[in-house]
């Protein structure tokens, strides 16, 4: 800590609950110097896919569950709608491990109703390469992989096999199936005028 004048002590408490700080503007090697930094982000977005599910079950709104996450992490709801920005002190609690506990909490609660819940269970992946019945989750990210393209997930140890994904294959060859049809379509009957 170092001595700062009284204005700039007024205006560093009047913000430090704001988020404002996006630790993505800094060094991209910042993780590696503050791994608890990287620690955050795993949960922070853990807690965005947990958020989505709890959103999307009727259960979980009876149940007051998305209340409960807001409770846990009040005032601060960025903290699962984002992982980038932070506040002054969400910082010093990163520090003080603090904010690491809170998130923690959170993604366990979470967890704990998706994973018991019908609905949610049910809104889960079957690994597409394995078909193992059990569902997979995107919010277990140090088990799984998901497709950038369709978002379909996968056992982390299935997709390391895999050179593209069998869902986006299915949907590419469906509209190249589409296309052919319709080319085919188009020459028997001719062109439609309008």
């Amino acid at each position: 800590q170092y001595k700062v004048a009284k204005s700039s002590h007024l205006f560093l408490r009047s913000v430090s609950a704001k988020p404002m700080i996006n630790i993505s503007t800094f060094s991209p090697n910042l993780s590696r110097i503050a791994p608890v930094l990287d620690q955050a982000h795993r949960l922070r977005k853990k807690l965005i896919y947990l958020s989505a599910y709890l959103t999307a079950c009727p259960r979980a709104a009876q149940d007051g569950i998305k209340v409960t996450l807001a409770e846990i992490v009040w005032p601060r709801d960025y903290l699962y709608t984002g992982t980038e920005v932070y506040s002054i002190a969400d910082l010093e609690q990163l520090h003080s491990g603090v904010l690491i506990s809170t998130l923690v909490s959170a993604v366990k609660m979470c967890t704990s109703h998706v994973t018991s819940c019908l609905i949610c269970s049910g809104r889960g992946f079957i690994c597409e390469i394995c078909r193992d019945k059990k569902p997979v989750y995107p919010f277990n990210l140090d088990t799984t992989s998901q497709c950038k393209d369709c978002k379909t997930v996968f056992h982390l140890h299935c997709s390391k096999g895999i050179v593209s994904c069998p869902k986006c294959e299915r949907i590419e060859n469906r509209n190249l199936q589409w296309h052919v049809n319709n080319s085919k379509m188009t020459r028997e009957i001719g062109p439609v005028d309008e």
